[in-house]
């Protein structure tokens, strides 16, 4: 039974609390000395991007200068002591207010966390190698129990961690081997979230090992992935601060506080958050990006959010399509060029290092011309493509979109159970990532309002999504789970608006249907095997908890539905 490896509840709670408050510190301490941004949403989800650049830009200066670890320890420090002492000093913590996207990240973030924790009985199915190895003891590491809590062999929650290991213990890129049972180089995923993890690593001292964790997984290398994990877990749910934002500026608070209360009982964004890949901290940076555009705030700032979102993770190109066609609809043509500008000058480094500097090559091109996989014979896809009859790849195209904006599975994969089906759903389908029910009164609200909101339709909606099916060849290439992770807050907004023109019965009758498919998927995810749930003590005070931020989060939704809606002065 995987529960706690490596780290007591304690050390949970400390690493959980450490990360959350370390995340706003210097940020938070820089804007408001500063004094330039007066409201207190944009505040804290600005400070959460001033403090990524500075632990990012820190551990990086250290890295490439190669500076003693001793002393970028120290460094890494000073950088959480400083803004420290004048928090205190200038008396700036009285300045904070917890906000409603604040505590969503806090609840959302530790309900994942214990999420995890609970007992997996049933037999595992998933390795992180090809095929068995012998020798690796894959039933004592974290990261296996993540790999069967997925569903999946597929390692992308742990690339992010390999990168730490490779900063960290400042590992030969060229020679040694990455993921090489899998064909994975290092420059195979953009570095954000295994630069930021590094600089933890780095400010805390920890022991990283050199090898995979399933090749030794000792107590101490099961605690540095768990140290990971939480803080992963926390990028994850970063987005939420700006969804709140760019959703009151689109329709108003009580919209923004609504949808943003129902990520708790998202089985989508719960996915995304224990399994370590970073689809949903891309959704941060793309929705910051967003809210300026919308807001007509500053471009620059707004490009490079934009590229921060390519260096978290390489298909937010797919977003980058949205903003530009956002931008030309609103005819600012000069903000195009710096918006482009400022994303190239971010995002080029990291190209031209691993393309001309470590010679690594990247699939990514032969994607759109690959009619069945990832191409793994780049030089047989393209003459393969323009052979084909252009009816095939239409209803290939055709297949793809299907696939993502109707219940998929649960209108066609009819071997499976209904339960399944709806497991299924939730995440690779659109409509089952913002809730079956809710999903309905989405597409309503987005063709009702077309003609008042085609510029964010057709930008933040449609362009994305049209820009995933030509850029991946293959039928079914990518599901909601893959690349949608800034849209489904959006699209949940406009049915929450429409559903407000309701009476409180059908939208509790929505909400309870979202909180059923969550709970679906919850268990599922366990495989409904839940033998000894109850019956040990540790495991039940972790369901009380998750029972009272349950309970919370109703109460507040109703608080929150009570009260009468604020118009949006941002527009």
């Amino acid at each position: 039974m995987l529960s706690l490896l490596g780290m007591t509840p304690l050390a949970y709670l400390f690493y959980f609390l450490f990360f959350h408050l370390t995340l706003l510190l210097p940020g938070y301490v820089f804007l408001v000395k500063q004094g330039r941004i007066k409201n207190h949403d944009e505040l804290i989800a600005f400070s959460y991007v001033i403090s990524l650049v500075a632990f990012s830009g820190l551990f990086l200066f250290g890295y490439l200068l190669k500076i003693n670890s001793s002393v970028m320890m120290l460094a890494s420090w000073l950088l959480l002591i400083i803004p420290g002492y004048y928090l205190f000093r200038d008396k700036l913590y009285r300045t904070f207010r917890p906000t409603l996207a604040w505590v969503v990240i806090l609840v959302a973030s530790l309900i994942s966390i214990i999420y995890v924790t609970l007992p997996l009985q049933t037999t595992y199915k998933y390795i992180p190698d090809p095929q068995p190895v012998e020798g690796r003891v894959y039933e004592h590491a974290f990261n296996f129990k993540i790999l069967n809590l997925a569903h999946t062999q597929a390692n992308d929650n742990y690339i992010p961690f390999r990168q730490a290991q490779f900063l960290v213990n400042r590992l030969n890129i060229k020679t040694e081997s990455f993921i090489s049972e899998w064909s994975v180089n290092f420059f195979f995923r953009t570095p954000l979230t295994g630069v930021v993890s590094s600089y933890y690593f780095q400010l805390l001292g920890t022991d990283l090992p050199r090898e995979y964790l399933w090749a030794n997984p000792t107590p101490e290398a099961n605690g540095a992935y768990i140290q990971f994990q939480i803080l992963a877990t926390t990028l994850n749910f970063l987005f939420v601060a700006f969804a709140f934002l760019l959703i009151k500026a689109m329709f108003n608070q009580k919209v923004a506080s609504l949808t943003t209360l129902l990520v708790i009982f998202s089985p989508f964004f719960l996915y995304n958050s224990f399994f370590t890949w970073p689809k949903s901290f891309v959704a941060f940076f793309i929705l910051g990006s967003w809210y300026l555009l919308f807001a007509r705030r500053n471009i620059w700032v707004a490009g490079a959010l934009a590229g921060l979102a390519y260096l978290t993770h390489d298909l937010a190109v797919l977003y980058l399509a949205g903003s530009v066609l956002f931008l030309l609809l609103s005819k600012r043509w000069l903000d195009t060029l710096r918006y482009l500008l400022v994303f190239v000058l971010i995002a080029l480094p990291w190209l031209l290092i691993a393309r001309l500097g470590y010679k690594q090559g990247s699939l990514f091109f032969y994607y759109p011309f690959s009619l069945y996989d990832i191409p793994l014979h780049p030089e047989q896809v393209i003459p393969e493509f323009f052979s084909t009859p252009a009816t095939k790849i239409l209803g290939i195209k055709y297949e793809s979109l299907s696939y993502l904006i109707t219940p998929y599975s649960l209108l066609k994969e009819t071997s499976k159970t209904l339960l399944e089906r709806i497991h299924v759903d939730s995440l690779y389908s659109i409509p089952g990532a913002v809730g079956l029910l809710l999903a309905l009164f989405s597409y309503g609200g987005v063709i009702g309002s077309f003609v008042r909101r085609y510029k964010e339709i057709l930008s933040f909606l449609l362009a994305p999504l049209l820009a995933s099916i030509i850029v991946i060849g293959w039928p079914k290439g990518l599901g909601a789970l893959h690349f949608a992770e800034a849209i489904i807050p959006l699209l949940a907004a406009f049915g929450i608006a429409l559903l407000l023109k309701f009476g409180p019965k059908l939208l509790g009758l929505v909400v309870a249907g979202i909180v059923t498919q969550y709970f679906i998927v919850f268990f599922g995810i366990y495989n409904y095997d839940l033998t000894n749930w109850l019956t040990d003590p540790t495991t039940v005070a972790k369901l009380a908890v998750l029972a009272i931020a349950f309970v919370g989060t109703i109460w507040w939704g109703v608080k929150v539905w009570q009260e009468e809606p604020k118009t949006n002065s941002a527009q």
